[in-house]
């Protein structure tokens, strides 16, 4: 019998060890490797630029966020790079940016290579810092604006305006100008639930990258088609979003901003504003109950998140059961 999908799922941050290592994978670093070349040659003009050896820098780079910035890092220097520019191996995606970042740096420091090691920590903060510029430069990485619904009050206001801080957002005091809406502040994480949720959010081939409900996008996992059903649905950009506390509790955590869509509020009513981020009628329309599924059974709980629908795939396991 096949594992189920939840003993799939990597338990960590760092590389996924097929992440780059198909043939598919490595065509598309190929054309990653042409495009650093177009765009970034006056800091490449000393290299001998690869697949080879950009694969290598981008596992030598997840490695050392995930030892040296991982969740069980206490008070980390700072923030980690978005988990899922790593599996975006598209030419036009931000992958480019950020090795193209990571190359000039080296070449305005005089590195004679990329070193992951503890002796060069410090140097290797500051190159993730000129990346997170370069990101923020491209619009790739936009800091959040938070508004804090003010049914918020107290430890619990205080304690998310200090992430906020810490994490380099700016607290707004109004709703058009917000990035992030914090709705509300459940009491139970939804981590502690004893549910498993996921969401297919891309393929390669043969592949498919399921996305864990709560968890980073560092860790999103590459495995069979088989074991993750339902359509591809990727990740969804928004100019605004409403979201539980969870939100930012779970980004401190971690030490890398969450995937919103995971903690969205669809029963929060925005007040009507004059402005392209709230919708006509006031009332934030609830995202598809079809982009979360179950992976693991267990008692319902709510835990101020939407309820989802159950994987196609379980639901047809479980009719097996009763015949």
């Amino acid at each position: 019998m096949d594992p189920p999908v939840l003993s799939l799922r990597k338990q960590h941050g760092g590389p996924d060890a097929s992440a780059y290592s198909s043939p598919i994978a490595q065509e598309l670093l190929s054309a990653i490797v042409a495009k650093l070349q177009d765009k970034y040659s006056d800091s490449l003009q000393s290299e001998q630029l690869s697949v080879g050896e950009v694969e290598s820098v981008l596992n030598g780079l997840w490695s050392f966020q995930e030892e040296c910035l991982g969740r069980h890092v206490s008070d980390a220097a700072l923030t980690r790079i978005h988990g899922r520019f790593f599996n975006n191996l598209a030419e036009d995606s931000p992958i480019v940016d950020l090795l193209g970042a990571a190359y000039e740096f080296k070449a305005i420091n005089g590195m004679r290579r990329f070193e992951w090691t503890a002796s060069k920590m410090d140097r290797n903060f500051e190159m993730i810092m000129s990346i997170q510029h370069k990101l923020q430069e491209t619009g790739a990485v936009t800091l959040p604006n938070i508004f804090i619904d003010p049914s918020i009050q107290g430890t619990q206001r205080q304690t998310l305006e200090a992430i906020a801080r810490k994490r380099q957002c700016t607290i707004v005091s109004s709703i058009p100008e917000a990035t992030h809406v914090i709705s509300q502040y459940p009491e139970i994480d939804p981590n502690a639930s004893g549910e498993e949720w996921m969401r297919c959010v891309a393929q390669r081939g043969e592949q498919r990258l399921a996305h864990f409900w709560f968890y980073p996008d560092s860790y999103d996992t590459w495995l069979r088609t088989i074991d993750v059903a339902g359509d591809v649905e990727p990740y969804l950009n928004k100019e605004q979003w409403v979201v539980s506390a969870w939100w930012l509790l779970h980004s401190d955590q971690f030490n890398e901003f969450l995937n919103e869509e995971d903690y969205e509020d669809g029963d929060y009513t925005l007040p009507p504003q004059k402005t392209k981020r709230s919708s006509s009628s006031g009332t934030k329309p609830k995202a598809s109950e079809k982009r979360k599924r179950k992976v693991s059974g267990s008692p319902e709980a709510s835990n101020g998140q939407r309820k989802p629908k159950k994987d196609k795939r379980l639901e047809d396991d479980d009719n097996d059961d009763d015949d």
